[in-house]
This record gives structure tokens, sequence and C-alpha cells, in this order.
């Protein structure tokens, strides 16, 4: 028997069973080999739940190829076409088009309109190399970051109130610590006029030993039901999108510091923009040729650069606008420090994922800001889970009043 439910003129959950069993309230019995799909209209099927075919439809004028394209308003330039003359693209679409190559942008409701984010702009682009590193520094992060992950991985983290965080070295972009050293390469051979003979070749003595195998990334994004996002990280659309405040996790906007027990854990963005990685670099390298002398140069160096690693990634990712929290293991004795509480050395783990080997460390979060930190959950285009079972799943392991949806997405 096949089973489906109603919301907003819509088919809405969908539910085969093998026999003939009692459902709940709201249920409707549709005829085996039911041909709808979650968010197919009424209207378009025959008074016996037949699906009437789509040329029928365009006939009816109840169809046809494309309305319109829209704008998510907080995933900037992700595109929705409209294919259905009745579909509502509701308030976080616009089909104003984004300012083209203007990374820094939000929409104004005001307004009405694009506009360049001036603050944000202007504190990314000119911050200092200590404005990077300092954790009491007042940038604004987003309101809201998003974790794509399977189903398992969603279960994981809301019963152990846990992110896990992955080696560095095992990122999806093989180029992962490899970025920062093309752009110290680069920098250096222009000034290299001025700097001794004696501290590059100190340098290169250094780096023959550069190692951060033991830092560790969790991975969230500025893209609301982004379908690269589904497709990349959410289990190819079958997974779950958690929606995250990022103040509730108690986290600093800074970079780690592996000498500093309470500054282990840090929340940064991801740098693509090659004027700010040759700014940053180039800082370094001004701020490491006043010290004194050779050796202090190059462990000046290698230090920031090992700090800086982790968020310099190449323009062609830029698109993904990743957010990480970085944890680099501190040689410690175990400690609570709020937001970590457990020395890594000893809680590192491993899993098996298509046939490789990760490496990864579980991250605890204070148990009551991890939960308020929760505000949503947005299932993905493809799953088939009924919004009451993810409710249930929440309440029972103590998360309320948390926001549940499907995606938007037509993607199957």
């Amino acid at each position: 028997m096949t089973y489906i439910t109603i919301k907003d003129q819509r088919v809405d959950q969908i539910r085969c069973s093998s026999k003939k069993t009692d459902v709940s309230p709201g249920w409707i019995i549709v005829p085996d080999g039911f041909k709808g799909s979650h968010g197919d209209h009424i209207d378009w099927f025959t008074e016996d739940w037949i699906r009437i075919p789509d040329d029928k439809l365009i006939e009816l004028g109840k169809r046809f190829d494309k309305r319109g394209r829209y704008y998510s308003k907080t995933a900037i330039g992700r595109v929705w076409d409209i294919l259905y003359l009745d579909m509502d693209p509701g308030s976080d679409w616009t089909n104003l088009p984004p300012l083209e190559n203007e990374p820094y942008q939000k929409f104004d409701e005001a307004s009405g309109q694009w506009v360049i984010d001036i603050k944000n702009k202007s504190a990314l682009e000119n911050m200092s190399l200590m404005g990077h590193l300092d954790p009491y520094n007042k940038i604004e992060v987003p309101e809201f970051i998003y974790h794509y992950t399977s189903l398992d991985g969603f279960i994981k983290i809301l019963d152990s109130k846990t992110f896990f965080m992955f080696n560095i070295y095992q990122m999806n972009d093989y180029k992962e610590n490899v970025t920062i050293f093309d752009v110290l390469t680069r920098i250096i051979s222009q000034k290299k006029s001025f700097i001794p003979d004696d501290y590059l070749k100190k340098l290169d003595e250094v780096f023959k030993n550069f190692d951060i195998a033991f830092t560790f990334v969790s991975c969230f994004t500025e893209l609301r039901d982004s379908l690269s996002q589904w497709r990349s990280y959410g289990d190819d659309g079958n997974g779950i999108c958690m929606i995250i405040n990022p103040k509730n996790l108690g986290i600093n906007y800074s970079l780690p510091s592996p000498n500093i027990s309470s500054k282990c854990v840090s929340f940064h963005n991801v740098v693509y923009a090659t004027e700010q990685q040759d700014k940053i670099i180039g800082e370094i390298l001004d701020q490491a040729i006043r010290k004194n002398g050779a050796i202090d140069f190059a462990n000046h160096v290698y230090e920031l650069i090992a700090r800086f690693a982790p968020i310099f990634k190449i323009k062609e990712f830029q698109e993904e606008k990743e957010w990480r929290i970085i944890y680099k293991t501190p040689l410690l004795e175990k400690e609570t420090l709020g937001v970590l509480s457990l020395d890594s050395r000893h809680d590192i783990g491993f899993i098996n994922t298509r046939n490789n080997l990760r490496s990864y460390f579980p991250l605890q979060i204070d148990k009551r800001k991890f939960i308020d930190s929760v505000t949503g959950i947005i299932l993905g285009p493809k799953s088939i889970i009924p919004l009451m079972e993810i409710s249930t799943l929440l309440n029972t392991k103590g998360y309320r009043n948390i926001e549940i949806r499907k995606s938007r997405i037509s993607y199957r």
C-alpha cells in the first residue's frame, strides 16, 4: 500500500507498506505504482491519483518549462529555476541577480537590492596580521553557518554533542597545505633582495621538517540549502544540513596557538583571494625580518605559516564560502577548558571511508552551548525521512524548538 500526506496543496510525505496498516490521521491511500513525488501539486493528478503527463499539464496551463530564475539571498549566486506556474520561491529568494565579481555583498531587504557589505569587506581585506591571530578580534561572523553531513553522521553529532574534526591532510582539496607554500615562494621572490641569504638558507632547513599532521578541522559553509554542498558533503542529497549559530558555540574568531592551551581551538573563515593571501605572507616576512638573526627569523616564519596553513585555499574553491573550527593539538596534560575537554593525543580515532583510513578528533563542546547553537535542520532533497521522525529524534536527544524543513531543491 502507498500512503501520502498533503501540505499546502502539494504532496508532502510518501510512505509504502507491503500490507495494509493503520495510519495516522492525515494520511491518504493512493494506488500502488503512484507516480508522484514530494512537491507535486495535487492539481497534477486525476481524482484517482493518476499523474497527468507533463505535456497535458502544459496544455491545461498548470505547468510550463520555465517561469524565471531566482537567486538565493543567503547563499549568494545559487540559482533556482522556477519550473511551475504556481511555485512560490519564498522570501529567501529574489529574481534580482547579485553583483558580478563582488564576494562581499548581501541582499538589503529595505531597498530590495544587492549591496556591498562595506563593513565586512573593509574589515577582512584590511585586517592586519595580528587581526587574524587576536582571539578578541570583534570581526562580524555570519549569523548562521551550515554543516552538511550524512544521516549517520548527523545522529552521531547529536548523540555526542560533538563536531568530528578531520586531519588537515585528508581534506578534499589535494592542495590543502600546499597553497600557502606557493604564496610564500612567490612573495619571497619579490622580497629576496631585502632578505639575507643566510636567513633564506635557514628557512629552507626548518621547513624540511614542516609538519601540521596534528591539526584537525571541522568544516562549515555560509551556503544554505546549496546543491553543490548536498552533492559533495550531504550524502548526494540524502543527508542533513545543520543550521548552526556560531556565536553560541563560544569559540573565538582567530587562529589556534599550539603553545597556549586555552587558544588551541579557534574559528576562522577560509581565505581564497590572492590579494589577501599575499598581504598576510608579506606581513609575516616583514615582521620576521626584524627578528634577531637567521634562526629567529626562520622559526617565526615557520610558526605563523603553520597557523595560517589551514585557512589558505586556492580561489577555485571560493564558491564554498567555508568557515572552519580549527584545533591544533597541544603537547599538554589533560585539562578542562570550557570548549575543549580532552587531550586529543589520547582521543584521536580512525574511520574507514571508501577504503581509505581517516583520522579524526571528537571535539567536545559544552553540552548547553552545543544544544543552543543548533537552530535548524534541513532534510536533503533526496531524503525520504518524515519530518515527524526527525522532530522525535531531536526531542529524545534534548533539542527543543528546532526549525525542521525539507530542501527546496528539486534534485533526485
